[in-house]
């Protein structure tokens, strides 16, 4: 891969969002398309989710098919309140069932997710251990889901310390990384439409703060027009994938000159 990019080592660092991260299959298909190859993927929250899947060697024509099958009732099961208001489990479960209960170490590039112990406020990076549970750990969106317990400390959603993990994917060996901020719109969006939406918004506002050293690691930023769309919008998925694919080729002159 790193030939490809005349010796270059191309980092993607993919941001959180929820289901707007349907987006990130269009930026992976635009990619491909361009013969544009990576050899080092991170992600925050749902981008850790499409992130391991492309690390696992998923192409995005698979990793769409995937997405379509994809139903709210496959990531969640409603909890009685006390950390969460639905539990993950099956998030991971089928995690497990799209790409195995793999190591991250054994995936076919370097890989980290990026999750919040929610004790300590730390940022935590996920560099081994199961994937599944790192990706799990990474997307637990506090309220909604129940924080996850990993060797001993309990987790969060990564988007509340680092939403697009631009320097995780220099520390992982890339000298060109291109990120993906699914909520650079954020001041321009239509109002929340649901629960889900509000909760959302208001961690946006929160970690705006919080992640300018992941977005500002990138050497070029992509930001899709996902005006309009929900954070539970699964059925949205072909217009999320097309404003994915527009945001690479309207970048995709710098992006080859960068690799050049």
């Amino acid at each position: 891969m790193a030939k490809k990019n005349s010796g270059r080592v191309l980092g993607l660092a993919l941001g959180g969002g929820g289901a707007r991260g349907m987006a990130h299959i269009g930026i992976l298909k635009a990619l491909e398309k361009a013969d544009i190859q990576f050899n080092v993927v991170t992600g925050t929250s749902v981008g850790s989710l499409v992130g391991a899947l492309t690390a696992a060697g998923r192409s995005a024509a698979e990793i769409e098919e995937a997405a379509r099958d994809i139903a709210w009732s496959d990531l969640a099961s409603i909890a009685v309140p006390k950390l969460g208001l639905v539990k993950s489990k099956k998030l991971e479960e089928t995690l497990e069932r799209l790409i195995g209960s793999d190591d991250i170490q054994s995936l076919k590039m370097p890989y980290a997710a990026v999750a919040t112990d929610i004790v300590t406020a730390e940022e935590v990076v996920f560099t081994d251990g199961p994937v599944a549970e790192a990706v799990r750990a990474s997307c637990s969106v506090p309220v909604v889901f129940e924080p996850i317990k990993v060797r001993d400390r309990l987790f969060v959603d990564g988007g509340l310390v680092n939403e697009v993990p631009g320097d995780v994917a220099r520390q992982l060996g890339a000298d060109v990384v291109i990120s993906v901020d699914l909520n650079a719109d954020r001041k321009r969006n239509t109002p929340p439409g649901n629960l889900i939406d509000v909760l959302f918004y208001s961690l946006n506002i929160l970690v705006a703060g919080t992640s300018q050293a992941g977005r500002t690691s990138a050497d070029i930023r992509l930001e899709p027009d996902l005006q309009g769309f929900g954070y539970a919008d699964l059925d949205r998925i072909d217009e999320a994938v097309e404003r994915g694919e527009r945001v690479v080729e309207e970048h995709l002159q710098e992006i080859h000159a960068l690799l050049e």
